[in-house]
């Protein structure tokens, strides 16, 4: 059975939306986000890897793991601040972790679904026998006005969380055991070649498909479903889609988080445990969507 634990999560600095640059002086496009749950975002000054170091440190004191326990690390990111670090980061990333001999693969591609996605390639790994423990991170920080803002809908947030995937549960704290995972891709969105309302139709597609297929044959009881944090407009479009009542999903954290990127999917199954004292047994369902497809995980607690 495949296992994620130690999940530990580092954020930017907590600012209100009105500080945003792209939102000074529009007092109705602030208004609009406030009504739709945002309050805060985070901020984060460095780069991507030097976050993602932060979290992955965490991550490996809970574990009690010194790099060498490590067999690979699925690195998740899209966004550098600094074009001139680039792919330097992930060098970067493996020199602060003393790290430099440890394999590294890198998920980009799925935007919002990357840290779904590395978790996918991590579990092959264990499942196959190539690794015994993978560190999977997934790390982002907005660094145009077009990811800070994606669309005008949703704010995206600074952070980056860590965890680790193996046959075997680490740490204290909660673990999640992976019941079944589903994945639907649709890229014409991605490509720019569909207008909003075909473009949400495909993803409420993909996010549907996933979903049925996680759940068919599942005869217990999924006590919250985990989405990615968007406002509560899209997340409720989304929500009666799917079938869910939106009292379902967890939102709890939108107001001060926002949006992190695929970060959420960590950030928001770990807070939904901890801080709702979920009993061992219980079952989570993570959602996962973006512009290039989505992904569905069943978690079993564990604690």
């Amino acid at each position: 059975m495949i296992n994620i634990s130690c999940i530990n999560y580092t954020l930017g600095d907590s600012k209100p939306i009105t500080e945003i640059p792209e939102l000074a002086g529009d007092d109705e496009g602030a208004k609009f986000l406030l009504d739709r749950g945002f309050k805060n975002f985070r901020s984060y000054d460095g780069e991507p890897w030097q976050v993602g170091v932060d979290a992955a440190k965490k991550t490996l004191e809970e574990a009690k793991f010194s790099p060498a326990d490590i067999d690979q690390v699925v690195y998740a990111s899209i966004s550098s601040k600094n074009p001139m670090i680039g792919d330097l980061g992930v060098g970067l990333f493996a020199n602060a972790m003393n790290m430099l001999e440890t394999p590294i693969a890198g998920v980009c591609f799925g935007e919002c679904t990357n840290s779904m996605l590395g978790l996918e390639y991590a579990t092959m790994l264990v499942e196959t026998g190539r690794a015994r423990n993978v560190l999977l991170v997934s790390t982002d920080v907005a660094c145009s006005k077009e990811q800070r803002m994606t669309s005008g809908y949703t704010i995206c947030s600074d952070g980056a969380a860590a965890c680790i995937v193996s046959n075997e549960r680490h740490g204290e704290g909660y673990s999640f055991e992976l019941v079944k995972f589903q994945k639907a891709y649709h890229h014409l969105s991605r490509a720019g070649l569909s207008n909003p309302g075909q473009a949400f139709r495909d993803i409420a597609k993909a996010a549907s498909f996933c979903k049925s297929t996680v759940t068919k044959e599942f005869t217990g009881k999924i006590s919250k479903w985990i989405p990615n944090t968007g406002n509560t407009e899209v997340a409720g479009a989304f929500a009666s889609v799917l079938g869910i009542p939106l009292k379902d999903y967890y939102l709890d954290n939108l107001a001060d988080y926002a949006h992190l990127f695929s970060t959420d999917q960590l950030v928001n199954l770990i807070d939904w445990a901890s801080r709702s004292n979920i009993a061992d047994g219980e079952y989570g369902c993570g959602i996962a969507t973006g512009l290039s497809g989505s992904c569905s995980a069943l978690w079993r607690v564990r604690c």
